[in-house]
């Protein structure tokens, strides 16, 4: 089995574009909240964000570039991330949590159905307990 567990959870994100012979990666972690992004193999920005969206500014061949990540929703973990040559936007990626899963919706309805079982059983315990 290849990959690590957090690629099997699909909770890192990783994006690569390619600029006038550049490679540039961003990677986003969806549990230590570490986000990454490499020049040509090369880490020129590296941070935690605990928020809905960040940016990372850097230089290629004296250039402002910037990544922009942008987090759509905490139940289905859609992460956008957008390449930016100054403000003007060159590409965007988006990927999400539940990429590549048969069966997701099912899986979210089915966490549905728990937690709406789990809180009329409360519910009841409660009442049966207090009254």
């Amino acid at each position: 089995m290849k990959g690590s567990l957090l690629k099997k959870l699909h909770l890192n994100f990783e994006f690569k574009f390619e600029y006038e012979g550049h490679v540039i990666e961003a990677r986003a972690s969806g549990i230590s909240a570490k986000e990454e992004v490499f020049v040509d193999g090369e880490c020129v920005s590296s941070r935690r964000n605990f928020g809905l969206s960040s940016t990372h500014e850097f230089l290629i061949e004296g250039e402002t570039f910037k990544i922009h990540f942008d987090v759509g929703g905490f139940l289905l973990s859609t992460i956008r991330c957008d390449l930016l040559l100054g403000d003007d936007v060159v590409r965007t990626e988006s990927q999400s949590s539940l990429k590549g899963q048969k069966g997701s919706w099912k899986l979210i309805l089915s966490f549905f159905v728990i937690g709406l079982a789990a809180g009329f059983l409360s519910a009841k315990l409660a009442l049966w307990l207090l009254g």
